[in-house]
């Protein structure tokens, strides 16, 4: 079972299908590995709640044996723990951070991204207002393809096909924004290959 309710991404059952976003979990962290290719060790901001947590966080493991770095994953439930969980990091010497996308974290993205900058550790979070606050990458899902393609779903089912039966699909399009000014401030030179495929540079 898939999250406790999809027995496979091609034939999940029952009445649910769609699309996952999931698999962005251990992307952000490779991107860090990129940038610091000599780090060992990433620290992940988590919301206490969200049910993804057990899948994302087997995903991020499974990314660092296969890149060479330890994840040490810090739950949150609200905004006021954010300074005890950035000590925490330090301590543990962490040499990135990464916020998994989720609407509570995603409500505190001004004070993470304020955080990590303050902490001089480079980070990734979601949407454009995490970099517009000094975080360093923002990497998340194609919103707008996502939308464009769940219009075959809602098609296919207005047709009579089973939701159960439709294959459910991961996320395959991403978006990657770069904050120019913060690399400068913490000293940090953006590998080439990053800044090709980033979609917007904040000078």
């Amino acid at each position: 079972m898939i999250m406790g309710w999809a027995h496979t991404l091609a034939r999940p059952g029952g009445m649910i299908t769609g699309l996952f976003v999931f698999i962005t979990a251990a992307k952000p962290f490779e991107l860090l590995k990129e940038l610091r290719p000599e780090a060992t060790k990433f620290g992940c901001l988590m919301h206490a709640s969200n049910p993804a947590n057990p899948h994302a966080k087997k995903l991020v493991e499974d990314a660092g044996r296969a890149h060479g770095f330890n994840v040490e994953f810090i739950e949150l439930k609200e905004e006021s723990e954010l300074a005890d969980a950035f000590g925490r990091m330090r301590s543990l010497r962490a040499e990135g951070i990464v916020a998994l996308p989720d609407v509570v974290l995603g409500s505190s993205a001004a004070a993470i991204a304020e955080l990590a900058r303050l902490h001089r550790l480079p980070s990734v979070g979601d949407g454009h207002p995490f970099v517009n606050a000094g975080g360093l990458f923002a990497f998340w899902v194609n919103l707008s393809a996502m939308a464009k393609h769940s219009a075959w779903y809602v098609d296919s089912i207005l047709r009579g096909a089973h939701p159960g039966d439709l294959p459910a699909e991961q996320a395959t399009e991403f978006k990657l924004l770069v904050n120019m000014k913060t690399a400068k401030e913490l000293g940090l030179t953006i590998p080439t290959a990053i800044l090709a495929r980033a979609d917007e540079v904040i000078e």
